[in-house]
């Protein structure tokens, strides 16, 4: 690709790159209208642009001249589209770039617009199809404006922002210079598309900030006539540029036809196995050419592991040995064997039985200790899976520090043990261990689902879907979701600032956290992102977005919550069985696990700054723990779903990652998930408006709901953000933007 030269290029990179005195730093209307239309060629997307730009088409024909061997993967239009954003022709104020962002900043946009729909889904579909990069950047104007940026601040720029990534070419006399009022902008992008490969000025080091990008103003500097005003990209809840469903050329890979067979000889089908033993599967096959025989679970190939192990023999035998098996080991086991004269398959379906716990010591005794000295109780306690005790003095929940203490049983060990240091009087009391081995996700109920279960497609409106309100028969942008027991559901009404209970079949809800106006007091929210129900202490704990705070308020005549995790920028949590919290943070892009009773918590997935490695998350949003103390995580900005075994240093993914887009291989931006004891994974794929599902393994997913478009009818969704089921497997979505909450039945 040729460069442009000389003075011209260095007057249109210094027009895009310090034209932010046009920015209003107002909040308008989100940008959309465009994201429904079909994606045509550059040709025809800029036909409309004619009466606008007389000169567009011929600009139009160089541009695809030029790209005719795209970078990034991006089709010769795509990268066209970028390349004619980046030309400009004189008069300047007749370039494209210099009237689209003209219009977008404009308060009265929509019907200016119309004519530009066209060219705005081709220019974003290959923008979305870049990668968005984690960056400092710079702009800058011969100005002062500090007085236009207040720290604290939020703003928004409505312009596609072009920045350098170079502060020299900003210092340069053709740019800033050293004399006279200048404002210079520092920038930390999350998103920044890097364009060079594609631009008609390839050496300008431009990187380009998507139309719309919100900021936070960090703070402003004065030095002299020279003022930095330094800002960070912050994601809003909602999207201010709707985003366009990506169209990605796609591969066509032949599948073989043949289907052989081979003998195999009856056996039984159906095997059971007590949780945390370990189990075998053996298969005999036959056949004048010996068969090759391979495993699979729930239709994926099993590959060996520590858990996982296949043996054969010499008379046709293959045996399958799971060790220690778990829930999430519980189904259909199939033997493929198969040689050039055929193909069978053999299936054992898998039972996993847990034991209740089983008591083997009597805590019935009354103790004396001396003021000073060591107390120790112990209990031995069986069961299948492992016990949790929980150590309780007069029915309340002990808080353990240095003084007291407890030990949990390792290995074949089923010792439990509390130690309590230099007793005081404040330590008599009963004693009481509370034990449970019953393990229950904290997002829904502990069922099975069956891979080909269905649900109906026609939702029904189980709470809000009463307009825009507060009300007690509205919500108003709800978010997060919990759906207990007896179908009762917990809503975090957002920009209501409240959680809201919802009995099954009522026509309304009643406020049990918050309620009182927007604020930072105990008895307030602000933003409440997420809730769950910690059914232990009858408390529901809460996501309190803009306070950055986690907040346990009692679910019973509550008036008040106590905060349990400050300064944090928490968006979706969970518990496991022992009782530590699982919270996600956007903003340093990790998710951290609370034991009971800690502050500051530990990261256990992420941490390693916003990223798409496998040792890294971007902008992190809901959070699940499975039974084996897995955390899946929707990495949003990553469009993806990622699964950090315990103690892992990286994730693994489980869902998405083939960029954004609409395909069934690909989310956009995904929100709410949930893990069966199968690993299937659901996901509420926010942007496409769709509930997927995707087996464990599996390289793409399935649409089980929605998926008909954003809208409001019956079998539409609107940016579904959270989802549950309930004890029936009945599905529930929180269908955000249209204010309600969609049960689909189980068919």
């Amino acid at each position: 690709m040729a460069t442009g030269c000389g003075e011209e290029e260095t007057a249109q990179c210094i027009l895009r790159i310090t034209d932010i005195v046009k920015e209003s730093l107002e909040f308008l209307a989100p940008i959309g209208g465009y994201e429904e239309i079909s994606l045509v060629s550059l040709e025809e997307a800029v036909k409309p642009l004619v009466p606008i730009l007389p000169a567009v088409q011929s600009y139009a024909y160089v541009a695809k001249q030029r790209c005719k061997n795209p970078a990034d993967e991006l089709t010769q239009d795509e990268s066209a589209s970028i390349m004619l954003y980046t030309m400009g022709w004189k008069p300047f104020d007749k370039s494209l770039y210099f009237v689209l962002n003209d219009i977008l900043r404009s308060p009265d946009r929509q019907q200016k617009l119309e004519p530009w729909f066209l060219f705005l889904r081709l220019f974003l579909n290959a923008l979305f199809r870049l990668p968005s990069l984690s960056k400092t950047a710079y702009r800058g104007v011969k100005l002062d404006l500090s007085q236009r940026y207040t720290e604290g601040q939020t703003i928004v720029w409505w312009g596609f922002s072009s920045c350098t990534t170079s502060v020299t070419v900003l210092k340069s006399e053709q740019f800033l210079g050293k004399t006279g009022e200048r404002t210079m902008f520092t920038l930390q992008c999350q998103s920044v598309k890097d364009i060079r490969k594609h631009s008609y000025y390839p050496a300008e080091n431009e990187v380009l900030l998507m139309a719309a990008t919100q900021f936070k103003v960090m703070g402003c500097l004065d030095q002299g006539n020279l003022h930095i005003v330094q800002l960070e990209e912050t994601r809003p809840p909602f999207p201010l540029l709707q985003p366009v469903p990506i169209v990605v050329p796609q591969s066509i890979n032949p599948i073989s036809s043949a289907q052989p067979k081979v003998e195999a000889p009856k056996s039984v089908n159906h095997r059971s196995c007590v949780f945390g033993q370990d189990t075998k599967i053996s298969w005999k096959f036959s056949g004048i050419e010996k068969p090759q025989v391979a495993w699979f679970f729930k239709g994926e190939p099993i590959s060996a592991n520590n858990r996982f192990q296949v043996t054969e023999v010499d008379d046709g035998t293959s045996t399958l040995l799971i060790r220690q098996a778990e829930l999430a080991d519980q189904g259909d086991y199939i033997a493929r064997a198969t040689n050039t004269g055929g193909e069978v398959e053999a299936k054992t379906t898998l039972n996993i039985v847990c034991m209740k716990p089983v008591i083997n010591t009597d805590l019935n005794a009354t103790i004396e200790v001396t003021k000073g000295e060591i107390m120790t109780l112990k209990i031995v306690v069986s069961g299948a899976p492992k016990p949790i005790v929980v150590w309780m003095r007069d029915n309340s929940e002990l808080t353990f520090n240095d003084r007291i203490q407890v030990t949990t049983p390792t290995g074949d060990d089923d010792t439990y043990t509390l130690t309590i240091l230099n007793v005081q009087s404040e330590d008599q009391g009963e004693y009481a261990a509370k034990i449970s081995n019953i393990v229950c996700p904290l997002r829904g109920n502990s069922i099975n689902i069956h891979p080909n279960a269905r649900w109906q497609q026609n939702g029904l409106t189980v709470a809000g879907g009463n307009g825009k309100g507060n009300g007690i028969h509205q919500l108003s942008y709800p978010l997060g979701l919990y759906v207990d027991d007896d179908q009762t559901i917990y809503v975090a009404d957002w920009s209501n600032h409240r959680i809201v209970e919802w009995k099954s079949g009522a026509t309304s809800g009643q406020v049990v956290a918050g309620g009182n106006g927007q604020g930072n007091a105990d008895h307030q929210l602000s933003d409440p992102i997420d809730v769950i129900v910690d059914k232990e202490r009858d408390s529901v704990i809460i996501c309190d977005g803009s306070n950055r705070r986690v907040v346990r308020w009692p679910r019973q005549n509550g008036t008040r919550g106590e905060t349990i995790v400050s300064n944090i920028g928490c968006v979706g949590l969970t518990m496991d069985e022992n009782g530590s919290l699982y919270v996600a943070d956007e903003r340093k892009h990790e998710v951290r696990r609370y034991r009971r009773g800690e502050s500051q918590g530990t990261v256990i997935a992420g941490g390693n700054g916003y990223g798409n490695r496998l040792d890294q998350l971007s902008c992190p949003q809901y959070v699940f723990v499975d039974r084996n103390h897995s955390v899946y995580v929707s990495d949003c900005s990553n469009h993806r779903v990622m699964k950090w075994e315990e103690g892992a240093k990286q994730g693994i993914i489980v869902a998405g990652n083939q960029g954004q887009g609409n395909s069934l291989t690909q989310l956009s931006n995904p929100y709410g998930i949930i893990v069966d004891q199968l690993g299937t994974v659901y996901i509420a794929d926010c942007w496409n408006h769709r509930i997927m599902r995707w087996f464990k393994g599996a390289t793409q997913g399935s649409v089980i709901v929605g998926g008909n478009g954003r809208g409001e009818q019956s079998n539409q969704l609107n940016e579904p953000v959270s989802l549950s089921f309930d004890s029936h497997g009945n599905l529930y979505v929180v269908d955000c933007r249209n204010r309600r909450i969609q049960k689909f039945n189980i068919e």
